[in-house]
């Protein structure tokens, strides 16, 4: 959010250089608290289905090979 914060300045600041009109005030975005995230977990049978799609997925060496293969 900082780096969005300063993004938007940067844009603004920009703008009032050539604005006639006068300043424009960038509004800043707050930080929201993830504080009710902490307790959040995965059902095991979703991590597992996650794992097992993992495994079925090709490496990019396997991908690679098969590409030069054709």
């Amino acid at each position: 959010m900082a780096t969005a914060n300063s993004a938007i300045q940067t844009a603004i600041n920009g703008v009032n250089k050539v604005n006639p009109f006068g300043n424009i005030n960038a509004p800043q975005l707050s930080i929201p608290s993830l504080n009710a995230l902490q307790n959040v977990t995965l059902p095991t049978d979703f991590q597992d289905a996650l794992t097992k799609l993992n495994a079925s997925l090709p490496s990019v060496s396997v991908l690679k090979h098969t590409i030069n293969d054709m």
